[in-house]
């Protein structure tokens, strides 16, 4: 299916588009068919960490969608508009392609060198203030 939906003589592509080139890979990998070839060649033009998550991201999705459609992974490649198969293609690849939000930046609040809140410094073991003015003292202190 990704062969009748995407041409492979790219020259090069963005982040954006190859992520999605590889989600797609990962779709039609979990309907049997692989490319290995246009799998590499994204690697090698682009970060493979990404690329490898995208993949995965794209398998694991597909293959949920095939389970709750109670259909089954086959080395059917030829599949056409109106079979279950097809529809999860559309879903899944043809829909998101289209929809003119997706390929937009999102914003990460964190960096992924932040610490989960989980691993933060509890903000009891945080030194007091320098500032003389923020001491309270108890009022029999006080004179």
């Amino acid at each position: 299916m990704y062969d009748r939906h995407f041409e492979t003589d790219w020259e090069s592509l963005n982040q954006e588009r190859a992520m999605f080139r590889a989600f797609a890979l990962g779709v039609d990998a979990a309907f049997g068919t692989d490319h290995p070839t246009e799998y590499e060649r994204l690697q090698r033009a682009h970060h493979r960490a990404l690329i490898q998550i995208a993949f995965e991201e794209g398998e694991s999705r597909a293959k949920e969608a095939i389970a709750e459609r109670g259909l089954s992974p086959s080395d059917r490649a030829d599949f056409e508009p109106g079979d279950p198969e097809w529809a999860v293609w559309e879903e899944l690849v043809a829909d998101r392609e289209t929809d003119p939000g997706a390929f937009e930046a999102v914003q990460v609040p964190r960096s992924q060198l932040d610490l989960p809140d989980a691993l933060d410094r509890p903000s009891f073991l945080d030194r007091p203030s320098q500032r003389t003015d923020a001491i309270t003292l108890p009022r029999f202190l006080r004179r």
